[in-house]
Order: C-alpha cells, then sequence, then structure tokens
C-alpha cells in the first residue's frame, strides 16, 4: 500500500520550523524509493495525539471544534490522505 512516517519531524510553535528529532528522514525515503511504494505521510509529532490516545479520544474528534496549530493541521491531511488510499483500495461501491 504504502509507507508511513510517524512523528516525521516537530514543529517548532516559536520559529514554525521542522525540526526532525530523529533524523531527516533520507533513509525512509530510500526504502520506500527500494521497495517501490508511495510514501503516504509524514507525520508531525503532535502532542494532543498522544494525550487523546491516552484518554481514549481519537485526535481528530477531540480537535473537530477546537483550534489545532499548523502540525496538527499537517497530521490531519497525512492520516486524510492515508485513509483515502484504503478506501480507494478496500472500500465499497
Amino acid at each position: 500500500m504504502g509507507m508511513i512516517l510517524n512523528t516525521s519531524y516537530f514543529r517548532c510553535t516559536s520559529c514554525d520550523t521542522k525540526h526532525f528529532l530523529f533524523g531527516k528522514p533520507d533513509s525512509f525515503k530510500a526504502a520506500a524509493s527500494d521497495l517501490k511504494v508511495p510514501i503516504l505521510a509524514e507525520l508531525p509529532l503532535v502532542p494532543e495525539v498522544s494525550h487523546g490516545g491516552d484518554k481514549g479520544i481519537p485526535y481528530v474528534l477531540n480537535s473537530a471544534s477546537g483550534q489545532i496549530d499548523k502540525s496538527g493541521e499537517e497530521w490531519k491531511i497525512g492520516m486524510n490522505t492515508v485513509a483515502a488510499t484504503l478506501w480507494s483500495k478496500f472500500g465499497t461501491s
């Protein structure tokens, strides 16, 4: 289907810069290329995803009515891409 890189980076709220806490994703991209599979998402580290998961509340439900930051929006876009890809392969008509 494809590959997802979780906690790919952290976006600093004070300088709006992506910080690659676990190194740049070059090896991940090379692995996807070697396997000839698409990269479905490079998900940022979003603390609210973990906090919601710990409470049993999915991030998309917890953030639906509130303000989310740029990383949260990037996370939601990435997960929508994953969902759309899976739906196109396995969804019913």
